[in-house]
């Protein structure tokens, strides 16, 4: 599953588990002005291989699957008006443990959910003239890698096989075929 692909399985986690419309989720880190609070930002910022890739015969075509387990990192924040719409955080922290969310938007998107890495963290701070309420929690999820690769078929294979004597004669020979 590409970066893309875990992003918007996440945005649909997030967009689904916000109490209503007034609130926007965006990427971290983008290069546009924030949006006007309410808002959540997603973080995917880390992938890493899990275990040892699996690997499968090559078809009748000639292409070979293999796959791997990756685990992602991502960190999510809540930028709210005021304080009490720090109660989304809760909401959002929350939502990872319910079947539906890990069935269908999760799972359903690929991604399946693994853990909390961090609590929720209070991150609000003077901004301006007044506090911005903002919290933070990251999780992780897993998803599969699978890649296709076009390696070929051995249509023929000519096999030698040679005996020798003592003195190094050779007393048998003989040019097995398979294939073509």
């Amino acid at each position: 599953m590409k970066s893309s692909e875990i992003k918007a399985a996440l945005y649909n986690w997030a967009v689904s588990a916000l109490p209503d419309t007034n609130w926007s989720v965006v990427f971290a880190n983008q290069n546009a002005p924030s949006p006007n609070r309410p808002y959540v930002t997603l973080r995917l910022f880390a992938r890493q291989d899990i275990g040892e890739p699996y690997f499968e015969a090559p078809d009748e075509y000639g292409v070979a699957v293999w796959g791997k387990d990756r685990e992602a990192s991502i960190s999510v924040q809540v930028f709210g008006e005021n304080q009490g719409d720090m109660d989304v955080t809760e909401d959002l922290f929350d939502s990872l443990h319910k079947e539906t969310v890990r069935t269908f938007m999760l799972r359903a998107g690929g991604l399946v959910f693994v853990r909390h890495l961090t609590g929720i963290t209070d991150l609000s701070g003077l901004m301006g003239n007044g506090i911005e309420p903002r919290e933070q929690f990251d999780i992780r999820v897993r998803t599969a890698v699978v890649i296709e690769d076009d390696v070929g078929l051995i249509e023929r294979v000519e096999l030698t096989t040679v005996f020798k004597g003592e003195a190094g004669e050779t007393v048998y020979q003989a040019v097995d075929t398979i294939g073509d």
